[in-house]
């Protein structure tokens, strides 16, 4: 109702106030607007106004409560959800470093008993954020993220485990995702399709910006891919990671660890068939070596963390569940 009478103008106009009193109404209010309408996303990533996000997210105030940080992780995943735009702007803004600078306060506060709120949504934002952006996952995999993330496979609550897993294998390319060699991921660094449209995207970014807003992730080596070979040990340590969790008590953990393997064998079924057939001459059977993988699909497995769209969002005097939860019961975030 609010924004059917024209409140929205204001409402964006006040993310250029200054004033302290306002900074935790604000987020929460734009919580509130996102879920509603994510196309909202796309007025936040013009003229600088995800940086009202960034700044509050990353502030030391310890009187600031971890929920309401979380609601301001939870606008930055909605503004990366789906729109290359806004994974550009917060790419240029350090996004990834101060997600990764909160995770450990974040597990902290849980680790002593308060709300894993914030360390479910900052795992989530950080997914979003490289989520189909193939330079974006080649940096969180030069930067060690998954020795980050790994530890929360073992969470005593289930959600961050879920988001964990779900964060682990957006890391995960599909086939097509990447070049097929490394001398066309060379051709891609010097200005193939994805890459180049991302890095000049983020370079324009930065241009209206004024330049003073990149950090280390796009100062080095920004448009730079890792090699097929070491893309694969990355994944290779994810997936055996992920197996460990794969026979989890909550349904919640078990459906996203059968998306992320899935990810991985659509990515190498060729590879798994072989493994397969070599299998058949050690099977009394021969029942192994006759399966085929040829129908495996080639797109992407859907998970329930795939849109933000119909998830809760953390809020006053309750909790909210990550987009994985929309299945296998409602459980507090």
């Amino acid at each position: 109702l609010a924004l059917s009478v024209g409140i929205f103008p204001y409402v964006l106009k006040l993310l250029q106030a200054t004033a302290v009193e306002l900074r935790q109404i604000l987020v929460f209010i734009w919580t509130k607007i996102l879920t509603l309408d994510k196309s909202c996303q796309v007025d936040l990533a013009k003229d600088s106004c995800h940086m009202y996000f960034i700044k509050f997210l990353e502030m030391q105030d310890l009187s600031i409560p971890p929920d309401a940080k979380a609601g301001a992780a939870f606008v930055l995943a909605s503004i990366c959800d789906g729109y290359p735009r806004g994974q550009a702007v917060c790419h240029t803004t350090n996004l990834l470093q101060i997600c990764l600078g909160q995770l450990q306060h974040a597990n902290s506060i849980a680790a002593a008993g308060g709300s894993p709120l914030l360390l479910r949504w900052l795992c989530l934002c950080m997914a979003k954020f490289w989520e189909g952006v193939p330079e974006a996952i080649s940096s969180a995999l030069r930067e060690r993220i998954p020795s980050h993330v790994l530890p929360l496979l073992s969470h005593a609550d289930p959600e961050v485990r879920a988001a964990a897993v779900y964060t682990l294998g957006s890391l995960i390319h599909l086939q097509g995702s990447y070049p097929a060699s490394d001398a066309q991921a060379g051709s891609m660094k010097e200005g193939g399709t994805f890459g180049s449209s991302f890095s000049s995207m983020a370079s324009s970014t930065m241009s209206q910006q004024g330049g003073g807003l990149a950090g280390p992730s796009i100062a080095a080596g920004q448009g730079v891919l890792l090699s097929q070979g070491e893309r694969m040990a990355e994944e290779k340590q994810i997936a055996d990671a992920l197996t460990g969790v794969a026979y989890d008590g909550n349904p919640m953990v078990r459906y996203e660890t059968a998306v992320a393997l899935g990810r991985f064998g659509a990515s190498y079924s060729s590879a798994l068939v072989d493994v397969l057939h070599s299998m058949e001459g050690a099977s009394p059977t021969g029942s192994v070596g006759r399966r085929s993988l040829d129908g495996v699909p080639s797109s992407e497995p859907r998970s329930l963390g795939a849109s933000l769209e119909d998830c809760d969002l953390p809020g006053e005097g309750r909790t909210a569940s990550p987009p994985m939860s929309r299945e296998g019961g409602s459980s507090a975030m």
